[in-house]
């Protein structure tokens, strides 16, 4: 009973994500390709569906464009989920913030930083300045969400992946993927 909950509850939250992205304006096939988008970018990690596309759904709000640019943010979020040891929303909700002001300041990069990601060392190595130009950059507004995310992208690595592969992330893994099984035959 309680694998049936949770089954029905990542299909609520697909179906969420998905009526998320139609009241934006998204057509009913362009919310099933983005949903498909998520399930590729969480596959062989320890996030669902359910989980990507809701992060989906909310960079789609915020300006990202489904097909490649999305897949950029979604394997982004997950990789730096995993690095700080938190969920896809909390994680996504960083990125939505700072694509939806088009900029990174320091409440945002403070956030992650705090998560134990090294924003600022990565934005410093990219810009070829030092973090504490780069703190006064993000002060200023300087620092736009493409920046960011390329930033963030390379301080986290391909950790999903390899949290995927270890003991715990194999027993998470495998409880995602009878999520998505259960997503599957219950949605038709």
């Amino acid at each position: 009973a309680l694998a049936m909950a949770h089954r029905l509850s990542q299909i609520m939250g697909v179906e969420e994500a998905q009526a998320k992205m139609r009241g934006l304006g998204h057509s009913a096939e362009t919310a099933a390709s983005v949903v498909k988008q998520a399930q590729n970018a969480v596959d062989g990690t320890i996030y669902t569906t359910a989980e990507a596309a809701t992060v989906a759904a909310s960079a789609l709000a915020e300006g990202i464009k489904p097909g490649q640019d999305l897949d950029k943010v979604l394997a982004s979020v997950a990789n730096a989920a995993s690095t700080a040891g938190v969920g896809m929303d909390e994680m996504g909700s960083i990125y939505t913030k700072v694509a939806s002001v088009g900029k990174a300041q320091n409440d945002s990069l403070q956030r992650v930083a705090d998560r134990g990601i090294p924003i600022y060392q990565a934005l410093a190595e990219q810009l070829g300045v030092t973090t504490e130009e780069v703190f006064d950059m993000a002060s200023a507004g300087k620092i736009g969400f493409k920046e960011f995310e390329e930033a963030m992208t390379a301080a986290s690595g391909t950790v999903a992946q390899e949290m995927g592969n270890t003991l715990s992330g194999a027993l998470a893994n495998t409880k995602s993927a009878i999520s998505k099984i259960g997503e599957n035959l219950l949605s038709g």
